[in-house]
């Protein structure tokens, strides 16, 4: 979801997660042991902040 956030110039915030899309190997372990790539954490789009602006010192 992270993308999709991006896409909307909005990141995560304080949101917590609320699902985890992980790989067919890793459906029967527990949610944190899985650690390949095809892991994706999805978000509350209510509670997505919008974008810090970076300061002209920062660009």
């Amino acid at each position: 979801m992270g993308r999709q956030l991006r896409d909307r110039d909005l990141c995560p915030g304080r949101g917590t997660v609320v699902a985890i899309l992980r790989c067919k190997a890793c459906r029967t372990t527990p949610q944190w042991s899985c650690t390949h790539r095809r892991r994706a954490w999805l978000y509350d789009l209510a509670a997505a902040k919008p974008k810090r602006v970076p300061m002209l010192a920062q660009e």
